[in-house]
């Protein structure tokens, strides 16, 4: 409160004190008005704080207040009055404002504060960086982050050195899904940029200049609903691939556990694909044909697609889908391509130093010793015990009711439970949620094979196919399979005409001479055996000969 101080300065001058004669009293009085110890904004703090203590506080009322604390620099004031007002109110426009908030995290609760300390610590030291990982996919990571809204987002950022080292955003995206990302930068400018979202997880290395993304890159993208790994290695000029490319694959089997994934992707077996960009960020490899091209997007919401990668064998190629109206040659790749958000812009400021709710900085010492005789005067205290709410008189502890009815007559109850709910059926549930959301969309991977397949949900359009050759000469498909040349089979040996059987010779005369008989009739010459016709030649089989088709789509 303001006070006026009126300072009494008594000047003596002559020979004496008192009534002796020859003395001279001479008394000035002079009135002295300080500064206000408050200003307007907050004094106005102070009147609506007190209406907020009375309870009857309204939507126009949370609004204001959360302007006058922005105004004094009390940013994360003003981020907790607007979700106590969404939660509350519903309010649709408490929302909105709380989308472009970030807080010092140095104003912050000391869980929060603490969880953002071990994530800074994880992505500082490069034997811990697998420990980020597990972080950021925890229900504790999330709820820690995150505690009081379904909705949104909340952004921190985390000052070290003079520099931000670490910028967080946390929140639900458009269908109520989880997603968290997290930016560490280091004294040299090269930042690590971790996400998850849709039960994958990303990890970007690179370097940053002003809030752009420029040098070499490392990219790590694991999905958890199949098992996919994907590694990309590249470079960045101003945010576009320039140059060489080079990303492994490894085609997951099954649903996977994120962290175990992570900790077992350098034992996995990969296919290499390598690529090559312009200047502006557009690929220099030749294309297939458009037959190729359709095909590889027919399952898909596309309508065409660039291919920015071969394997070694030029037989297999990595594709980006483009939707219809998109223009392949002006297609140029850069972070989007990698699925990962653009370092964010925060407006950041100083933590304003705690003072006391009732004084500003130039508190006097009347105020100060006020307040220490508030402080030295008997303190209350309240505890829960057995499930018993209890406050301590002095001399023993008395009951006020039942813990459990008081949280249910909390005004946030409601909106609490609704969150608490969500977050569990969300979190419970993130691996068939997601793979549910990829396949409506059209967009998930399936097996590498004959068929161009596409990518996983959370990479966006890419995806995997199979060409005979990375630049075939279109030709009309034939109606009938060309006849194919090939050895023939050897021609089997012919049967052999069977040898007639030999005609017994005749028998001895007997002594006596017999009567005479007609000479015997010789027995018939057997025909002989026709020649088997030819077996005709059978067909190459497919395991045995090599057959080069024209160019049908595997």
């Amino acid at each position: 409160m303001c006070a006026l101080c009126v300072l009494t300065a008594t000047l003596l001058s002559g020979c004496g004190i008192g009534s002796e004669e020859g003395t001279t009293v001479v008394q000035e009085v002079v009135t002295v008005t300080p500064e206000p110890l408050l200003s307007d904004t907050e004094r106005a703090i102070c009147d609506y704080e007190l209406k907020y203590n009375t309870g009857t506080f309204e939507m126009a009322d949370y609004h204001t207040l959360s302007d006058l604390y922005l105004e004094v620099g009390q940013i994360r004031k003003q981020r907790d009055m607007l979700e106590q007002s969404y939660r509350l109110f519903d309010d649709e426009e408490a929302l909105v404002k709380l989308q472009s908030i970030a807080v010092n995290l140095e104003e912050e609760d000391a869980a929060i504060l603490r969880e953002a300390q071990t994530m800074l610590q994880n992505l500082e030291l490069p034997e811990y960086l697998d420990e980020s990982v597990n972080q950021i996919v925890s229900a504790h990571w999330m709820s820690t982050m995150m505690p009081k809204l379904a909705e949104g987002k909340r952004s921190y950022f985390l000052q070290q050195e003079g520099r931000i080292a670490l910028k967080i955003e946390v929140g639900y995206d458009d269908n109520g899904a989880p997603y968290s990302n997290v930016w560490y930068v280091d004294a040299e400018s090269k930042v690590k940029q971790l996400q998850y979202q849709n039960n994958t997880v990303q990890l970007l290395i690179t370097s940053l200049v002003g809030q752009t993304y420029d040098g070499a890159f490392e990219a790590w993208k694991l999905d958890g609903n199949n098992g996919n790994i994907r590694h990309e290695q590249g470079v960045f000029l101003q945010g576009l691939y320039t140059g060489d490319y080079k990303a492994s694959v490894h085609v997951g089997t099954a649903a996977s556990d994120l962290f175990a994934l992570w900790s077992n992707r350098a034992g996995m077996e990969y296919v290499d694909y390598t690529g090559h960009f312009d200047e502006q960020g557009k690929t220099t490899l030749e294309q297939p044909s458009e037959d190729n091209l359709t095909a590889f997007v027919a399952d898909t919401a596309y309508a065409t697609c660039i291919v920015y990668a071969y394997d070694e064998d030029l037989q297999n190629c990595l594709f980006l889908g483009l939707e219809e109206g998109q223009d392949p040659a002006t297609g140029s790749f850069g972070l989007e391509v990698l699925g990962f958000e653009a370092y964010p812009e925060y407006e950041t400021y100083e933590v304003v130093a705690k003072e006391t709710e009732t004084t500003g900085n130039d508190a006097t010492e009347t105020d100060t010793i006020e307040t220490d005789a508030i402080e030295a005067e008997e303190t209350i205290s309240v505890r829960i015990f057995d499930g018993e709410i209890q406050y301590f008189d002095g001399n023993k502890w008395i009951g006020i009711g039942n813990a459990q009815q008081y949280i249910k007559e909390d005004p946030f109850y409601a909106y609490a439970q609704q969150k608490e709910n969500l977050h569990n059926a969300l979190w419970g549930n993130v691996a068939s949620d997601s793979e549910d959301a990829i396949e409506e969309s059209g967009d998930s991977e399936g097996e590498q094979g004959g068929e161009a397949v596409t990518g996983s949900g959370s990479m966006g359009n890419h995806g995997m196919g199979a060409i005979a050759t990375p630049t075939p000469t279109p030709t009309p498909a034939p109606t009938k399979k060309p006849t194919v040349v090939a050895t023939p089979a050897p021609t089997p040996e012919p049967t052999p005409e069977p040898t007639p059987a030999p005609v017994a010779p005749p028998a001895p005369a007997p002594v006596v001479t017999p009567a005479p008989t007609p000479a015997p009739t010789p027995a018939p010459t057997p025909a002989p055996t026709p020649a088997p016709t030819p077996v005709p030649t059978p067909p190459p089989s497919g395991g045995e000969v090599d057959i080069e088709w024209s160019p049908d789509i595997m």
